[in-house]
């Protein structure tokens, strides 16, 4: 239902939806999978914003948006501060994948997208994911090719273990 609301870019639906599903005593906590989808909604209908000029460290509210909608990055910031909260599900191993490869591009997208690409907020939101992600339980993050030139052309580091593990 998620991802039907989110291709449908209804934002407030989809957020509905995973809202009740975390009030729902047998719903359960969202899924990683569940904010994949969001998070690609937000690099597909991403309201653009830029950095308030007399801020230097902007916070989510020194943005000025330079369009209309609820994919703003103040939602993207609200939604992203949960996704760095999710565990992952038990597994019978000790160690268990991080996000695919297609998943972290999309986290990328997305952060580029609601800020237009500004670089010290893409790159301070990135090292929180990957700081979260090189961790236990998390086994080795993979990049695709695309997500590391992008990252290199913001010069926003890649995580040290997932340098030379890229995947075409």
């Amino acid at each position: 239902l998620i991802k039907a609301l989110t291709e449908a870019a209804d934002l407030p639906g989809a957020l509905h939806v995973l809202h009740d599903r975390v009030a729902t005593p047998a719903g359960g906590a969202p899924t990683l999978d569940m904010y994949h989808t969001l998070l690609a909604g937000f690099a597909r209908f991403g309201v653009r914003a830029r950095r308030q000029e007399s801020v230097s460290a902007a916070p989510p509210g020194a943005w000025i948006l330079e369009g209309e909608g609820p994919w703003t990055i103040f939602a993207l910031h609200e939604l992203f501060e949960g996704y760095l909260r999710v565990e992952p599900a038990p597994h019978t191993e000790r160690r268990v994948p991080p996000p695919s490869p297609r998943a972290l591009a999309h986290v990328l997208a997305a952060l580029r997208q609601v800020s237009s690409d500004d670089r010290a907020y893409v790159g301070a939101q990135w090292t929180r994911l990957m700081s979260k992600l090189s961790a236990p339980p998390w086994q080795r993050v993979r990049l695709d090719t695309r997500t590391s030139h992008a990252l290199r052309a913001l010069n926003v580091p890649p995580l040290a273990s997932a340098l030379g593990d890229s995947i075409h």
